[in-house]
């Protein structure tokens, strides 16, 4: 074992027993973390994860350097006996599914055909080489593989961990529709009327729906890998699927916040009578700030019950976030207020604010510089599967490998009334 494993292990228990220190004395004193204990907790955790991932990496790489040094022959030997292995294996498996008793497919062969498809998928983002059986109908001599269910959501969560905007809103996963029709009332009964005990009625006839159809759209995504990364990580998934998600997650938080629902999801910063209309819409009285009153006016242009939902809440671009933390209200309290623990947003009036690069920044006339609504009132229409494609050869003499990641979605808001922005004049 090397030095610099010692070393991190060293590092992993140092932390390890500080955050045990912490939470045995909020234990013991019967109370919960205080704000900055938590901070430190989940700071000390934080390290301990990435610390193992470190330590994981090196043995993988130290094991790795020593299967380099064995020779030819045993390779050739190693690789004759794991085919073997996985033939009987293969073996075993179809008759597993050949005795399962009726009525209980999954119970017997469903599982491990899932969990040998896991691993060959694996060896695949290595290697290349890819097992037929195991590949579900995909495209062998393409370079495609449909990812794995377990790592399509692992890679739902790193989309909802590192962007905001997809864990608020409403997600429908299509799985074999080519489109999700949702409907919009356009224009709207009017309200009961108080009538005698044998009434004469009017039919009202003014209401009108309408109907998006959400029809996902292509998004892809290229990372690069090198051979040595690839071969020396023992998980190799996790590598690619973390710059996956990091790429797939940008570009759709833009799209969310700005997308002109042409070949791409309909954004909520976009004014548009099939999502957000121009009378959601608050004019401040300045064409380069805003001002707290103009902030109450954006949150009294919504009705109350939308303010309930707990995906209620405020966009923002860090350069109005910085804004808005400075105003104050008549009695020199600030209307920002900074949330209570890692997992409670900060406030402005009263409703949480979120913050993304990706909101409108360009402070000058008609622009928009703000938004708040439910989130719940925006779909998300997401087709189940992801395609993986294998670049050896484009990156060849750079010793790298492409990963080509191709998903569906399409989104829009669906309830104009439940938003409204903030324009400048």
């Amino acid at each position: 074992m090397s030095a610099a494993i010692i070393e991190k292990r060293k590092q992993r228990a140092k932390n390890v027993h500080d955050a045990r220190a912490i939470h045995t004395r909020a234990e013991t004193e019967k109370r919960d973390m205080s704000a900055e204990e938590r901070k430190n907790f989940d700071d000390l955790m934080a390290t301990v994860d990435t610390l193992a991932d470190e330590i994981a990496l090196l043995k993988a790489g130290e094991e790795g350097e020593e299967e380099r040094d064995e020779d030819e022959d045993k390779k050739k030997a190693d690789a004759e006996r794991l085919e073997a292995a996985e033939a009987a294996a293969e073996e075993d498996g179809k008759r597993g599914e050949r005795r399962a008793p009726r009525g209980a497919p999954e119970q017997r062969g469903g599982n491990d055909r899932e969990q040998r498809y896991a691993v060959a998928y694996r060896n695949w983002l290595r290697s290349g080489i890819e097992t037929r059986d195991l590949s579900l109908g995909t495209n062998n001599a393409g370079g495609f593989l449909v990812t794995p269910t377990q790592m399509s959501k692992d890679l739902v969560v790193a989309l909802n961990n590192l962007v905001f905007v997809r864990g608020l809103c409403d997600i429908e996963t299509l799985t074999e529709a080519k489109s999700l029709g949702v409907p919009q009332i356009t224009t709207d009964v009017s309200d009961a009327d108080w009538t005698a005990e044998v009434p004469t009625l009017t039919a009202d006839t003014s209401l009108v729906l309408a109907r998006r159809d959400l029809s996902p759209n292509l998004l892809c995504k290229l990372v690069l890998a090198s051979h040595r990364l690839l071969n020396n990580s023992a998980l190799p998934e996790q590598v690619i699927m973390q710059r996956l998600a990091y790429k797939f997650a940008v570009s759709e938080e833009n799209a969310f916040l700005n997308g002109s629902g042409s070949g791409q999801p309909l954004g909520m910063f976009t004014a548009s009578a099939s999502g957000i209309p121009t009378s959601r819409d608050v004019t401040a009285a300045s064409t380069s700030t805003f001002t707290g009153d103009e902030l109450i006016n954006v949150t009294m242009s919504i009705p109350a019950q939308y303010a309930k939902s707990a995906s209620f809440g405020w966009i923002m671009h860090r350069d109005a976030v910085k804004i808005a933390r400075k105003l104050k209200d008549g009695q020199g309290q600030y209307l920002w207020q900074i949330g209570i623990g890692n997992d409670r947003p900060d406030t402005l009036l009263g409703y949480p604010l979120y913050q993304s690069e990706y909101a409108p920044n360009t402070f000058t006339t008609g622009l928009y510089v703000a938004l708040l609504g439910d989130m719940k009132s925006y779909k998300i229409a997401d087709v189940a599967n992801m395609e993986v494609q294998r670049l050896v050869e484009r990156y060849a003499d750079s010793n790298q490998i492409g990963f080509l990641g191709r998903r569906y979605l399409d989104a829009s808001p669906v309830l104009a009334n439940a938003f409204a922005r903030l324009k400048l004049a």
